[in-house]
């Protein structure tokens, strides 16, 4: 049932998304519930494997595991395989989550001590310090930023600079990502359309905005944002 659910399912969700979930079946559910017949699965047996997770403390994942579950009993009620959703019982007697607060620096003056104490490395290259000054000055996600392409920057010496992100990079649905409609435009500022330019002059690569250091025909490493900001002692 599961399976059959999650084959569904994985039609419009994206392919790294879809293989997550089918990893938290395998490593939380199936080896305590899998086997077991629909009907003679209690909202014991899945606060059992709940409670399992809880324990490692992982609260976060426990909220989400028991999630897919229900998704599941309701996909199998609807197919007539079974008559009640007994992960939806047990929802109230799940441990909280740990809300953590993202250390975002939203007024000017730490976001400016941000880019002073980065750029001011000399060991830094280019690239990633050029890829940070246009993350603060466009607020898009890192992966976008990392993965930025030059033809995506269009009238760049005009009063109306743009970035035109395919949809394809954005984070949405399998089906919305093949669709153009759902290209995310964003409106440059004059420093940030001076950035970019910049990047395009010193990129020899006909594509990655910002190159790796050791191959500058793809972009830079995952985590050469997060590394240089670290670095810098941030």
């Amino acid at each position: 049932a599961a399976r059959a659910w999650h084959a569904e399912q994985a039609v419009n969700l994206s392919p790294r998304y879809a293989v997550q979930i089918l990893e938290r079946l395998f490593n939380h559910v199936f080896p305590l519930i899998g086997p077991m017949p629909l009907r003679s699965i209690s909202a014991q047996h899945i606060l059992a494997v709940i409670r399992r997770i809880e324990d490692r403390g992982t609260h976060e994942m426990a909220h989400r595991v028991r999630l897919h579950i229900s998704d599941i009993f309701v996909w199998a009620i609807a197919c007539g395989l079974c008559g009640q959703d007994p992960a939806s019982v047990i929802r109230k007697a799940l441990k909280p989550t740990d809300p953590q607060l993202r250390p975002a620096l939203i007024k000017i003056a730490k976001a400016r001590e941000v880019l002073t104490r980065t750029e001011g490395m000399e060991s830094a290259s280019w690239s990633p310090l050029l890829a940070s000054r246009l993350l603060a000055l466009t607020a898009a996600r890192p992966g976008v930023i990392r993965l930025a392409e030059k033809p995506e920057f269009e009238q760049l010496d005009s009063d109306k600079p743009i970035w035109r992100i395919p949809a394809a990079k954005m984070k949405l649905t399998r089906r919305r990502k093949r669709d153009a409609a759902w290209e995310f435009i964003i409106p440059l500022s004059h420093q940030a359309a001076a950035v970019v330019k910049t990047a395009m002059a010193l990129s020899p690569s006909s594509s990655p905005l910002f190159p790796g250091a050791y191959g500058w025909r793809k972009p830079i490493n995952p985590n050469m944002l997060s590394s240089l900001y670290r670095l810098a002692g941030l």
